[in-house]
């Protein structure tokens, strides 16, 4: 009974967060299956690694590569507290014990644990944070935003050192960057 309560509160809840979100300068735009799966391939998550989604939304990155690798550590990191809620409702739902969400700007954040990380926040965001990490992670860290490039300073730097793919599904197709840190 508790469960069909947290599913009727995570869909209404979800339903008003996303179309509030979009008054933000960054809409919440929930991952794709598709899109899920190509960015699990890229991130190569082996056991051990400590993988980081900034602007995890509601979890569902997050949730679902935690699912598929039992072995390795997530964070979700987000600003927005009802994503959040929503995220950990997700979290408590799937019996994940191998995730945590935090409530953070990603710019106060330390990030020098994680080995893996992945984004899906636009170009201008990218290239601030970018910066940002590339002087906190550690060497050979791997970095997968999707849909957005990595921002145009950042690209202009890194340009040999970025891989670009594209998704094709039944509905639409999208572009994953990659970046790996090398010293």
């Amino acid at each position: 009974m508790a469960v069909g309560y947290s599913i009727a509160i995570y869909t209404i809840a979800r339903v008003f967060i996303t179309a509030f979100s979009f008054r933000s300068r960054v809409p919440f735009v929930p991952s794709s299956r598709a899109s899920v799966i190509e960015i699990a391939k890229l991130l190569s998550i082996k056991a051990g690694d400590n993988v980081i989604d900034i602007g995890s939304g509601s979890g569902t990155l997050v949730c679902a590569l935690a699912r598929a690798f039992p072995k390795g550590g997530f964070t979700g990191i987000e600003i927005n507290r009802m994503l959040i809620l929503i995220a950990t409702i997700r979290k408590s739902i799937l019996r994940l014990g191998n995730v945590e969400f935090v409530a953070e700007n990603a710019f106060n954040y330390d990030f020098s644990r994680f080995n893996k990380v992945c984004m899906y926040m636009t170009s201008d965001f990218n290239d601030k944070i970018m910066t940002f990490l590339e002087k906190q992670l550690p060497i050979d860290a791997i970095v997968v935003s999707s849909v957005f490039d990595f921002g145009k300073n950042f690209m202009e730097i890194h340009e040999s050192e970025i891989s670009v793919y594209n998704i094709v599904s039944s509905k639409n197709s999208k572009k994953l960057y990659l970046w790996i840190k090398k010293q």
